[in-house]
């Protein structure tokens, strides 16, 4: 459960391979993300255009539109964070690294 910076989206996601992307005034369903990577386990919207998630050892971001845009393979499940700018991703779980979201690589690792 996330909602955007601005307040007006709402996503969500459960025990599946897909995540919802909700109207907060309205309350209705824009769009279906689904996820090659199975469940989803955590999701962040950007301030920009994307829907990030983490999914099957993966952080898998979409755009705004519902299209898979990227998969950063970063190993088993690990929770994110978004950078304030939106172009990085902190992904970790007893250490972390960082990667940069529009080009897929990883510019640090913290051990």
């Amino acid at each position: 459960l996330e909602t955007s910076p601005c307040g007006t989206t709402l996503v969500t996601a459960g025990w599946k391979d897909e995540a919802f992307v909700w109207g907060v005034t309205t309350g209705r369903l824009e769009r279906t993300l689904r996820s090659p990577a199975g469940w989803i386990s955590s999701l962040a919207v950007s301030r920009g255009h994307h829907i990030v998630g983490s999914a099957g050892g993966r952080i898998l971001v979409w755009d705004r539109g519902g299209e898979l845009q990227r998969r950063l393979c970063i190993g088993g499940g690990a929770r994110f964070a978004l950078s304030p700018d939106d172009r990085l991703a902190v992904v970790g779980r007893s250490g972390g690294s960082l990667w940069d979201l529009g080009s897929g690589q990883r510019l640090v690792v913290f051990a």
